[in-house]
């Protein structure tokens, strides 16, 4: 972690003066070793059939986010304040009422300088994935080959970041600021109420969730460590793949896979639910944006099958007006729909909010599947020492408006409104010049 300086806050540089962060250790070192092996057998003598099988073992590569695990200075720092402002565009110093009503993991509240929250195992090591595939493929003809692969994946060494807490009142206190805290036991947590309400498909929804017990605080530090969940992936593939002879050519695959957590008793200890899943043994594993935001940040990434088809046909290839027809077809499984509640704990983390599913299966919705088909249609014209190409494709020819995406956060006026859908149906005419 190289040295940085922060500059004031331009609005309130009393309330978040500059600060500098002279580096230091990353806090751990990763080393690892990835073997990898393959094996190809032809059946017969024609080598029309052929047998694979390999077995990889991949690392992760060591990101900037991990790397600066223990940089105060990395993540966004505030302090926030109650406030009379109705909504005007400027925030005066008169608005705000009283001092400051908490500060991030980040912000020491007595010097207003930077306060280590974070800790990281000395022993990290990075993730690993350990892949096993088998194969077959057969030649149909010479220029068409059919094939059927099974790959199965193990992830280890998952990073997963343990909740920091205090056996203090008051994770601000001086004892407290003096350390990050201990990790949190399943006994730290009790019920902290729940949330009913009402999403777009009409039906109720309940949200428990917990806080931490009397006597016990946080300040949302956290503990960065190889925790004991581990994912298991499964997945089958046809493809074909016809080689442009005979006026026509055509590629395809078929997918499907199941990709579940593997979880022992006791590897987690916060009962809240979490929008990515990952705390029930045999659940759908989910990937997602939700943690950084954006326009993508209501997507959540799963689906058991996915197909796509390519074809082209060449018309009259002999003749002057002679010109090419070509198609694609992409399918897949709609992605969970992950209605959540946003609620703030102040026990778990002074100011930060929390958005809890609605359904604790992170499949229990789902967007609609997607479908899309695109034609085409070109003529080449060859010149001397050049080509012209004129084009005609039609993106989305059966103008699906299948939904991508809702505002799935509820208890806000726009719970539930689509935010996306599959774009309409394009018409696009295109030349292409090529010069030898």
């Amino acid at each position: 972690n190289l040295p940085a300086n922060v500059p004031a806050n331009e609005a309130f540089p009393d309330f978040l003066p500059a600060v500098s962060d002279p580096g230091g250790s990353i806090g751990f070192h990763w080393t690892d070793v990835v073997p990898r092996l393959g094996v190809t057998w032809a059946v017969d003598e024609k080598r029309t059939t052929l047998l694979r099988a390999s077995y990889s073992r991949y690392a992760d590569q060591l990101d900037t986010f991990t790397a600066g695990w223990l940089d105060p200075v990395q993540s966004l720092q505030y302090s926030y304040f109650y406030t009379a402002n109705p909504g005007a565009p400027i925030l005066s110093r008169d608005d705000l009422l009283g001092p400051s009503a908490g500060t991030s993991p980040g912000v020491n509240p007595l010097t207003l300088g930077t306060l280590q929250s974070r800790a990281v195992d000395p022993g990290l090591r990075a993730p690993a994935v350990d892949e096993v595939i088998l194969g077959a493929e057969h030649a149909l003809r010479p220029d068409f080959v059919i094939g059927l692969q099974g790959t199965y994946r193990h992830y280890t060494r998952i990073l997963d970041e343990k909740l920091l807490v205090f056996d203090d009142p008051d994770a601000y206190s001086p004892q407290s600021l003096a350390g990050v805290g201990r990790l949190a036991r399943a006994d730290d947590y009790v019920p902290g109420g729940s949330i009913t309400s009402t999403g777009p498909d009409g039906k109720p929804y309940t949200v428990q969730y917990y806080k931490l017990r009397p006597g016990v605080s946080s300040r949302g530090g956290t503990l960065l460590e190889n925790g004991q969940r581990e994912q298991v992936y499964k997945g089958l593939f046809l493809t074909l793949n016809k080689r442009l002879a005979n006026r026509w050519m055509l590629r395809g695959n078929v997918t499907w896979q199941d990709w579940r957590w593997r979880i022992p008793q006791g590897a987690t200890s916060d009962p809240n639910p979490a929008l990515l899943g990952g705390l029930q043994d045999g659940s759908l594993v989910v990937s997602g944006h939700q943690t950084i935001g954006g326009s993508f940040g209501n997507v959540f990434i799963n689906s058991k099958w996915s197909y796509s088809l390519n074809g082209l046909y060449q018309v009259a290839p002999d003749r002057p007006w002679g010109f090419n027809l070509a198609a694609s077809l992409f399918g897949r499984q709609g992605y969970p729909l992950r209605y959540s509640r946003r609620v703030f704990i102040p026990s778990l983390s002074v100011g930060q909010a929390f958005d809890f599913p609605t359904t604790s299966r992170v499949d229990a919705l789902r967007y609609p599947d997607v479908h899309v088909l695109n034609l085409r249609a070109e003529k080449e014209v060859r010149l001397k020492n050049a080509g012209v190409t004129f084009g005609f494709d039609l993106f989305n020819a059966l103008n699906s408006a299948t939904i991508l995406q809702r505002q799935s956060l509820l208890g806000r006026s726009n719970g539930g409104y689509v935010l996306e859908v599959l774009g309409q149906r394009v018409y696009r005419l295109s030349l292409r010049l090529d010069v030898r």
